[in-house]
C-alpha cells in the first residue's frame, strides 16, 4: 500500500523504528486497520516482527482528545500485572518525527468484536468470551488507578 493511503510517510516511521528499537531490522510495511475508533492504527510488519502503531489523527485536536501518550502510560503500567497487554515499545512525543504522536506495541493476533452480541459464534464461546472479559475487569478494579498513569 502506497504511504499516501495510509497517511503514514513509510521512510519516517521506519527511520523512527531503527532509532528506537535496537535489533529492528527493516524493510517494513503497514497496514491500516479500521479497529483503532478515531486514533490512526497500523499493522506494521517487518524482519522483525509485527507490531502495531497508534498515532494522533491529523488537524487540530482538543487537548485531552486522542491522548495517544495516556494509552501508551497505561498500557505500560499494565504490563506489571496480570492482565493481558500488548508489550508497548516506545512512545515519541515530536511531532515532527512522523508528523504526529505516537506510539509502537506488539502486534498480537486475536478476533476483534464490534458487536457485543457475537454473531457467529456458538452459545458455549459467547459465555467464554464474557466469561474473560469480567474476569479481565474484575482484575482491573483491584489496581490503583494512580500507579496506571
Amino acid at each position: 500500500m502506497e504511504s499516501s493511503d495510509l497517511e503514514l510517510d513509510l521512510i519516517r516511521v521506519e527511520k523512527a523504528f531503527l532509532k528506537r528499537m535496537p535489533g529492528f531490522c527493516g524493510p517494513l510495511t503497514a497496514e491500516k486497520t479500521t479497529h483503532g475508533q478515531s486514533n490512526p492504527t497500523y499493522i506494521i510488519s517487518s524482519q522483525s516482527g509485527e507490531y502495531v502503531l497508534r498515532r494522533k489523527p491529523d488537524g487540530v485536536l482538543l487537548p485531552s482528545a486522542h491522548a495517544v501518550e495516556r494509552e501508551y502510560r497505561v498500557m505500560t503500567a499494565l504490563a506489571e500485572s496480570d492482565l493481558p497487554v500488548p508489550r508497548t515499545h516506545f512512545l515519541c512525543e515530536d511531532p515532527e518525527e512522523i508528523g504526529t504522536v505516537f506510539f509502537v506495541m506488539d502486534y498480537v493476533s486475536g478476533n476483534v468484536f464490534t458487536d457485543p452480541g457475537l454473531p457467529g459464534l456458538l452459545i458455549s464461546e459467547r459465555e467464554s468470551v464474557y466469561d474473560q472479559m469480567n474476569l479481565g475487569l474484575a482484575k482491573l478494579h483491584k489496581l490503583n488507578p494512580e500507579m496506571l498513569g
